[in-house]
């Protein structure tokens, strides 16, 4: 097909004039791209947004600008066996009348910040991995560790009473494998206290060891011998030196030799609750308010009722009142009577003639610990 102009004027086919154009917007987009990965490149238009201070302005985490490490603020981790518990305003005390008139335990309204506490009791396999690490890293032959070991032990003899015969208990119950997951028993405060101690260290050490702050080398046998073993309180101090591992740092970060408490890799230490943090978290406030917060909605201030037992499903009794498997057995380890510990033969209630695995009431585990202990 031809088109004729006046005289004068150039023809042009119309499917070169299309070449043309297009050729046009190809080097206009291929020069931006060049001029969008050169912004990249310089930390143009994706570059994420460094963070720095309010009062003087510097970069934080940048090693031209004084290396100031800053890290991203986040909540505490959850260390092992450990649960959230709510905290929360609550009437701690004697909540029935006094007929004795003892007056050494009365009410009063107490709030309890919120805290973690173990999901369940330490079990005797627990207690056994703490005598363990002591027994490695501290010399029996030494009179003077032989008192730390022999200070640590459990007293077995807990189990012996006046005209009954519990000879199996005292023999077997903490060292046979058949009891690894029963609470442990005949632990002192202090040995409780201890053991606290201990399991604060392993968990941090077990954790730089994961962000690759302290060498796996450092766990094996022989690494830590007497006074010479990591602390969480002596790896801040720079008393005890670790074999490095491998640390992964950021680009312009500077490089990290050892964590610190600002970095947020560290957990705060193990403890044993406060007498109103154990009377709290027994109660179980949270599964008696009928409308708790959500994500979306704050929550109301209420509690339904004054339960004897947390459990929602049968508030008033120790059977759960659901149907199915567990229908009519025993919410937690209740001993029902004098000389009645666990049922009938062919129907045990909570299958517990002492005490159970502690894993053994899923939904009460907390509150089984709180009546074991008390």
């Amino acid at each position: 097909m031809q088109y004729y102009m006046s005289p004068g004027v150039k023809f042009i086919p119309i499917h070169r004039f299309m070449q043309k154009t297009m050729t046009v917007k190809n080097l206009v987009i291929m020069v931006s791209c060049m001029m969008l990965l050169a912004s990249c490149k310089n930390g143009g238009l994706f570059k994420k947004k460094q963070d720095k201070s309010d009062v003087t302005g510097w970069n934080y985490n940048d090693k031209n600008q004084g290396g100031f490490q800053v890290a991203k603020s986040k909540e505490q981790g959850l260390g092992p066996g450990l649960v959230f518990v709510q905290g929360g305003t609550f009437t701690m005390g004697q909540t029935e009348e006094d007929i004795m008139g003892d007056w050494n335990n009365i009410p009063r309204r107490v709030s309890v910040p919120s805290f973690y506490i173990d999901r369940t009791e330490v079990a005797n396999v627990h207690y056994r991995e703490y005598l363990h690490w002591l027994s490695r890293v501290f010399d029996a032959s030494d009179p003077i560790n032989a008192k730390i070991l022999e200070g640590a032990l459990p007293d077995t003899l807990a189990w012996r009473s006046e005209l009954s015969y519990n000879e199996p208990m005292v023999e077997f119950y903490f060292r046979h494998p058949g009891f690894n997951d029963y609470p442990v028993v005949g632990v002192t405060w202090r040995q409780a206290h201890d053991f606290c101690l201990w399991r604060s260290d392993r968990v941090n050490e077990g954790t730089l060891v994961k962000e690759g702050f302290v060498n796996k080398a450092n766990l094996k046998p022989g690494a830590q011998q007497g006074d010479n073993n990591f602390t969480t309180k002596s790896y801040l101090l720079g008393l005890y030196t670790a074999p490095p591992g491998k640390i992964k740092t950021k680009k312009n970060e500077p490089k990290q030799t050892m964590a610190t408490m600002e970095s947020g890799v560290l957990l705060p230490d193990y403890r044993l609750p406060f007498e109103a943090e154990w009377e709290y978290a027994a109660y179980g406030l949270v599964n008696q308010n009928p409308r708790p917060s959500t994500k979306k909605k704050r929550g109301e201030e209420l509690v339904s009722n004054k339960q004897v037992y947390p459990w929602a499903i049968n508030v008033n009794g120790l059977r759960d009142s659901r149907r199915g498997s567990w229908q009519g057995t025993f919410l937690a380890n209740f001993k029902r009577g004098s000389g009645d510990n666990a049922g009938v033969a062919g129907g045990l209630n909570d299958n517990a003639f002492y005490t159970a695995p502690v894993q053994s009431f899923i939904q009460t585990d907390l509150v089984y610990i709180i009546w074991q202990e008390t």
